[in-house]
């Protein structure tokens, strides 16, 4: 009898002792850190150009994720192609702020820098980042994007009109050479197509009433108001055309090739990657090989001392040697990593020659 009052009074203790423990921690399941909610596009889809690149064209919004930690949240945007997030774009986003926004621009820098080809539609994905203690993701959304050459806007340089049989001698949508440095030496580049006589002249403006230039011989210009004494390109082809009005001098240099040279290409500094004519654009361009450990320089016609171009300080298109001009030793051109690359030479706009460089 004894023994079990002691054991019935053992129990009765060791109940109270449990049931008064107010403090001693519980065990709970812990609740999953997640996005509650997909993500939010304001569009599917954006078409990239200089009308809309100061416009806010995309907002991106979501559900706050809730920690186990009480303290402001951290989010981070993330954009990729084809899933791979290591070689992606990413963005800090001011802690707890749900929401951020792109202009035009914004997002075509976005795009460019994940080595999408300008002008054509290429899938972004985008997912969002939550970071306290613990990193969780959003489930990515698609975003389908064209972008655009962010390229500096064309300058109306002092300029003289070209009409000739190769364009049907329209005065009204002429060709030009221009005056970059405001100095009476105008240039540009011209292409004659195989089949015409090709003859044409210089006008001062897009008038058959205007002062026109003409051939004088021997690489002298003439004022020629009258039918005649046209310039005539020695047989049908790409051409540079300058003309010096301080001295009435010209020259029409025909350009076989424009290319790439320098350690960044393929064949070093041996000789050119030449780039490919195309007639219908009036566009230079190749795809190559390059290499980020070394320059390179647009060459013509395979040789020194012909045209070469470079960089200025600015980042902008440049001749380094030109037969009229002091040499200029200038920038040459890198790529970021080794890889595959669509090299783009544009030169026609006078004074506003452009280039570009992008991965495949």
């Amino acid at each position: 009898m004894k023994k079990i009052i002691a054991l019935s009074v053992f129990i009765f203790a060791a109940l109270a002792v449990f049931t008064g423990c107010d403090d001693d921690p519980v065990l709970t399941k812990q609740k999953k850190v997640e996005f509650s909610d997909n993500i939010n596009l304001s569009a599917q889809e954006l078409e990239l150009s200089d009308d809309n690149a100061s416009d806010e064209v995309l907002t991106i919004s979501w559900t706050a994720v809730t920690f186990s930690v009480e303290a402001p949240v951290t989010y981070s945007l993330q954009f990729a192609v084809n899933g791979n997030w290591g070689q992606g774009v990413r963005l800090d986003v001011e802690p707890d702020v749900l929401s951020a926004s792109f202009t035009g621009e914004e997002l075509n820098d976005i795009a460019l820098e994940l080595g999408l080809e300008p002008g054509e539609e290429t899938p972004v994905e985008v997912r969002v980042e939550a970071y306290l203690n613990q990193r969780v993701y959003s489930m990515s959304e698609s975003l389908n994007v064209t972008a655009y050459n962010l390229v500096e806007p064309y300058i109306d340089y002092p300029s003289l009109y070209i009409a000739g049989d190769y364009q049907g001698w329209n005065i009204e949508e002429p060709d030009s050479v221009s005056s970059k440095l405001d100095d009476g030496v105008y240039e540009g580049y011209i292409y004659i197509p195989e089949g015409g006589t090709n003859e044409f002249k210089l006008y001062a403006d897009k008038d058959w009433a205007s002062t026109s230039y003409g051939n004088g011989g021997d690489g002298v210009v003439i004022v020629a108001n009258y039918a005649g004494d046209n310039f005539v390109a020695p047989s049908y082809g790409y051409y540079l055309f300058a003309i010096d009005l301080n001295t009435m001098e010209y020259l029409l240099k025909k350009i076989e090739s424009w290319g790439i040279i320098g350690e960044a290409t393929p064949d070093g500094w041996n000789s050119d990657t030449d780039l490919i004519f195309d007639p219908d654009t009036e566009l230079w361009s190749v795809t190559a090989d390059l290499k980020a450990t070394g320059f390179m320089k647009f060459r013509a016609n395979n040789a020194w001392e012909e045209l070469e171009m470079g960089l200025d300080a600015e980042g902008n298109l440049r001749y380094g040697y030109h037969p009229w001009r002091e040499y200029v030793d200038l920038t040459n051109m890198t790529v970021e990593a080794d890889g595959n690359y669509t090299v783009t030479l544009d030169l026609r706009v006078p004074g506003n020659y452009r280039y570009s460089i992008n991965a495949n």
